[in-house]
């Protein structure tokens, strides 16, 4: 079974991620801050879904230091926001992918599911 990690600070945003993504048969794990390495590493996800507003940092920050870590640097990860400069931060960031808040719900799983296939 494919495993998606969702960080994501908002409570309510997060138990949506995890609902839709779980329709599409995969195991999810949430986390509502950026996480070390060390766990990451235990956790082992297929992709990640990134909230780039943290508290008190920025997702594409630690979207930057997956990409620049060969143990991570493979792992998909797709970063979710409302900022209006999404595909930019997206890009500047390595992520494979974005999507914007609020977002569609069939576009969201279509997009996990590319990534996860």
């Amino acid at each position: 079974m494919k495993t998606v990690l969702i960080i994501e600070n908002d409570p309510d945003t997060l138990d949506v991620l995890e609902t839709v993504v779980q329709e599409l048969s995969v195991k999810t794990i949430s986390k509502t801050s950026t996480i070390p390495l060390t766990e990451l590493a235990s956790i082992n996800p297929d992709l990640i879904l990134l909230d780039h507003w943290l508290d008190g940092h920025y997702g594409a920050d630690f979207c930057k230091t997956l990409k620049a870590d060969e143990h991570f640097a493979g792992i998909p990860v797709i970063i979710i926001s409302f900022v209006a400069t999404l595909k930019s931060v997206a890009q500047e960031s390595g992520a494979d992918d974005c999507i914007s808040k609020p977002f569609d719900v069939e576009e969201l799983q279509k997009t996990v599911a590319k990534y996860l296939n």
